[in-house]
């Protein structure tokens, strides 16, 4: 599968199906003690940033989010793929770890970014296009004017809820610890670094049945 390389030297990579069921087999090893690597894998062993999601699939409710953690860095996917399969199903600490009994009704998901750059202002992203990463300093704060915050949201999340772009940017300044006022002179001192990214989805009933 050919990839194309970023002005950064990243490769832009596409998300397969192959790459949810090796999470799969990760997650479905680890609770029944065994261990698995990847790097027998049949897709190319890309050179980018990803995450790892889980959510619980309902036929009464919408999809609820189990787990999903990941990495802005590059990461070979062999190897992060396993890695971040198990860190964001059973060491996200906003959720209890995922149950062996769950795991048919799961849906993975693997995203895979690319096409990172600097943002102009905090509002110049498109939603439902791209991811945002903020990072900023408050300055006014006398115990430590130096602290650095910094959280991130793929593309997805501000469509998912229905925010705007300003709803967006002051959740995720709350998703970084910030407790400090939110307020239009921090809004404009925010670096901001927008990215898209390349999605797949794969559910226990598909990945069960190849």
């Amino acid at each position: 599968m050919p990839s194309e390389q970023s002005n950064h030297g990243i490769e832009l990579c596409r998300a397969t199906g192959e790459m949810c069921h090796l999470c799969f087999d990760a997650l479905t090893a680890q609770l029944k003690g065994k261990a698995i690597s990847g790097h027998h894998s049949n897709f190319p062993n890309f050179f980018c940033p990803l995450f790892v999601s889980w959510e619980r699939l309902s036929l009464q409710t919408s999809p609820k989010l189990r787990g999903c953690i990941g990495s802005l860095a590059p990461r070979y996917l062999h190897e992060a793929l396993v890695e971040y399969a198990l860190h964001s199903s059973l060491r996200d600490a906003r959720f209890e770890p995922i149950q062996y009994s769950e795991i048919p009704h799961l849906m993975c998901k693997v995203s895979l970014l690319h096409s990172r750059e600097l943002a102009r202002h905090c509002l110049d992203w498109k939603i439902g296009e791209h991811g945002v990463i903020l990072n900023f300093n408050d300055r006014s704060n006398r115990l430590d004017p130096d602290e650095k915050w910094s959280a991130t949201y793929l593309p997805d999340v501000a469509e998912q809820q229905g925010w705007s772009k300003q709803q967006t940017v002051d959740s995720l300044i709350r998703k970084t610890g910030y407790a400090g006022c939110i307020t239009d002179h921090l809004r404009t001192s925010l670096t901001v670094t927008r990215y898209q990214s390349s999605v797949t989805k794969v559910a226990f009933q598909e990945y069960a049945s190849q």
